[in-house]
């Protein structure tokens, strides 16, 4: 497999003859190669002096950047020794055909050494695109590992709830079947004769949807509760009543900041001016509102909100 190499010209816009003008270069990384010129240039380390006083006279930008032949590599070499013939041609500072800065005039590289090197670099190829190969086919056989390992984690989660469901079934079947039993030997025992006869029961006057739970019974006669099971399973949270509310301090219709009057009590909250929320005297609290919230907040003063805060 023969190496791809691309032979280019840097000039100025009135050079129109490659083999006197400008310079000729061959690379087979055609676009690192200009920015390794570029940043060589601007480090001061670059070896051709022609090439580093066009840059600064006439900037990088604007010379032209032309790839003229693309090929491979020993034919971009024979092509570029067409194009700089001697050792003082147009910017470069030696003869063309693989013979950097240095590289004696008139002395050629032999067929031998050229093949060597180009065998060389074909060997370093292959063994790199080996290597990629194999750290590729590494990445994907993980990869489908983890895939696999994600796929039967999920399976066994499923199995789980499904089992998990399975059991809850069977437990509630066995509850009901319980019930039924202890509700037919009642009804054996003359003790109960309306448990089944749902339409004389009241519906819940809380969601008017279900009907009323039994409360007790008495000499075979149900007694019912205003709700059903399912509303007074529900708990009742208690709204959290503030400290200064507990102290006795009340919202006054008036904010002590701008003067402005509420129509309701929500236009209001009640401010800590030490910031300490436990300090309930009632010449530590403040009413203000909701537009001097913002003032107090950008002010940064050590005021704190006693009211309760809206989780967001």
């Amino acid at each position: 497999m023969q190496t791809q190499a691309v032979v280019y010209w840097i000039r100025l816009p009135e050079h129109v003859d490659p083999k006197s003008q400008g310079y000729i270069g061959v690379s087979k990384r055609y676009e690192d190669r200009l920015l390794d010129h570029y940043e060589a240039i601007q480090k001061g380390t670059h070896k051709n002096p022609h090439l580093v006083n066009a840059v600064k006279k006439y900037g990088w930008d604007s010379l032209i950047k032309e790839a003229l032949y693309t090929g491979e590599e020993s034919e971009c070499y024979e092509i570029e020794s067409t194009y700089r013939t001697t050792k003082a041609a147009g910017w470069n500072i030696a003869p063309g055909g693989h013979r950097g800065p240095g590289w004696p005039s008139g002395r050629k590289k032999s067929p031998e050494s050229i093949a060597k090197r180009k065998d060389t670099i074909d060997r370093k190829n292959e063994s790199q695109r080996n290597e990629r190969a194999a750290a590729r086919k590494i990445r994907l056989e993980a990869r489908e590992q983890k895939r696999l390992d994600k796929i039967a984690a999920i399976e066994s989660k499923r199995k789980e709830k499904l089992i998990r469901r399975q059991e809850r079934e069977e437990k509630i079947q066995k509850r009901l079947a319980e019930k039924q039993r202890r509700i037919q030997n009642k009804i054996d025992q003359g003790i109960v004769d309306q448990i089944h006869d749902l339409s004389k029961r009241p519906m819940c006057t809380k969601c008017n949807k279900d009907r009323c739970a039994i409360n007790y019974w008495r000499k075979g006669t149900p007694h019912y509760r205003s709700i059903c099971d399912q509303c007074g399973s529900k708990k009742v949270k208690k709204a959290k009543i503030p400290n200064w509310e507990k102290s006795g301090y009340k919202k006054k219709p008036a904010c002590d900041s701008c003067g402005f009057k509420s129509l309701y009590p929500s236009q209001m909250t009640v401010f800590h001016i030490d910031g300490n929320l436990k300090n309930i005297s009632l010449s530590n609290l403040r009413t203000i509102c909701l537009n001097c919230v913002e003032v107090v907040k950008r002010k940064e003063l050590t005021w704190k909100r006693g009211d309760l805060q809206i989780d967001y």
